[in-house]
């Protein structure tokens, strides 16, 4: 499943993108080793829960704050439009982070696809209680709300994780690395729904320009007792 909808209008991602900016000094890179221009705006649980999820609570405790504050107009959007398009009512769950912002500013890097073949797994890291859900009903959205000036979008593969479970992980990336995908293109200010348990890339950028950005709302949601449980 995946399903993309104008969301956004011009003047609003604008809106979106000006404030994400400014607010710079709340980022936090995500460059790693090679220290690429790549960062995040908010707590995401696939990278700040693997090693401890009391980091992860605690970095949500702090930027929930940031991102409420500055963009709750655009939570209260998603929510609403995620209710309407899927049909069932959609909240932010109160533990864990709010859907928040992925940030890649131009490089030439980028310009192959340096980001993991993966499948969207985050929830084994959380501790859910008393919510009970399936896997098969979770669901990932991106806001795309700034695209480099040659477009972007993902790479697909048709395996979902439990085609390759058996495989290690390199031996689940060789495999993929040799077989065909395809690739979605998407506009500027859509909304992306997809089950996110098929394998998928972000595509890499093409004939990087030094205004260029890649700027995105992530999120993921589980559906448990008739609602959808918003995170990050």
């Amino acid at each position: 499943m995946l399903e993309a909808y104008d969301f956004l209008n011009p003047e609003e991602c604008t809106k979106v993108r000006d404030k994400v900016v400014e607010l710079k000094e709340s980022w936090t890179s995500r460059g790693g080793y090679f220290d690429y221009p790549f960062y995040s705006l908010g707590a995401a649980s696939y990278m700040d829960a693997v090693n401890d999820a009391e980091d992860y609570y605690k970095k949500a405790s702090q930027t929930n704050i940031i991102i409420n504050q500055n963009f709750d107009w655009l939570l209260e959007k998603v929510s609403l439009f995620i209710t309407e398009k899927l049909g069932k009512p959609a909240f932010f769950h109160p533990r864990f982070a709010l859907p928040g912002f992925h940030i890649f500013q131009a490089d030439e890097l980028f310009e192959i696809p340096v980001a993991s073949r993966h499948v969207d797994l985050q929830y084994k890291l959380l501790d859910w209680r008393d919510i009970k859900f399936d896997e098969k009903d979770c669901i990932s959205f991106t806001v795309y709300v700034r695209m480099p000036s040659a477009g972007g979008g993902l790479y697909l593969w048709d395996y979902t994780f439990s085609d390759l479970s058996h495989l290690s992980d390199i031996d689940r990336q060789n495999k993929l690395a040799d077989e065909d995908y395809k690739y979605r293109k998407f506009e500027q200010g859509q909304l992306v729904i997809h089950d996110g348990l098929h394998f998928h890339q972000i595509a890499a950028m093409e004939e990087v320009k030094d205004s260029d950005e890649r700027i995105s709302l992530q999120g993921h949601a589980v559906l448990s007792q008739g609602n959808y449980f918003l995170y990050w």
